[in-house]
C-alpha cells in the first residue's frame, strides 16, 4: 500500500531489499531501500524499477515472469490451474505477450519507462488484486481470452 502498487509487487520489492535466501526484511532495511530507490518517484517508476533487471533501462518478457508466478499462485480466479503447470505456463506467456503487444510501441520486445507510464498496466494490476473473477479483467489477464487465443493457435498448429 505504501508503494501504491498492487500486492503482487511485494515479493519483487522484498527480494530487492534482501535477496534470497533471506526470508525476512527488517523495518530498517525496508526504510533504507525505500528512501534510496522509491520514495521520490511515482508508482509507474517504482513498478518499472522493481520489474526490470538492474543492468537494463527497459523491461523484457522475463521481467514479468515473477509477477505472473505470484498472480498464478495467489489469485482465487486462477486456483483451478494449480494442478495444470503446462496451462499455467501458457497462460503466463500469453498474458506477457498481450502486455507487450499493447504497451511496446516499437515492437522491439522491450518496454521503456515512458511506455509503461503511458499504459494502463498498473491499473489492470490493481483490478486483478481487487477482482476475484479474473475474466472480468479484460485487459491482459482474462483467462477466457487466453483460452480463445490458445485454442485458435492449437487449430492452426498442424504438428502440435
Amino acid at each position: 500500500e505504501v508503494a501504491e502498487l498492487a500486492p503482487f509487487f511485494n515479493s519483487l520489492l522484498f527480494s530487492r531489499i534482501a535477496p534470497p535466501p533471506a526470508t525476512s526484511v527488517t523495518r530498517d532495511q525496508f526504510m533504507a531501500y525505500w528512501r534510496a530507490h522509491l520514495e521520490r518517484v511515482d508508482p509507474p517508476t517504482r513498478a518499472f524499477h522493481l520489474l526490470r533487471h538492474p543492468s537494463r533501462d527497459y523491461l523484457v518478457h522475463d521481467d514479468f515472469r515473477p509477477i505472473m508466478r505470484m498472480i498464478l499462485d495467489t489469485h482465487p480466479g486462477l486456483e483451478f490451474l494449480k494442478d495444470a503447470p503446462e496451462f499455467q505456463e501458457r497462460y503466463a506467456e500469453t498474458v506477457i505477450y498481450r502486455i507487450f503487444y499493447s504497451i511496446s510501441r516499437k515492437g522491439d520486445r522491450r518496454i521503456t519507462l515512458r511506455e509503461l507510464k503511458r499504459s494502463d498496466f498498473l491499473q489492470a494490476m490493481m483490478l486483478v488484486d481487487a477482482e476475484e473473477d479474473i475474466n472480468k479483467i479484460l485487459k491482459y489477464f482474462s483467462y477466457e481470452h487466453f483460452y480463445v487465443i490458445y485454442c485458435k493457435f492449437w487449430e492452426l498448429d498442424t504438428d502440435h
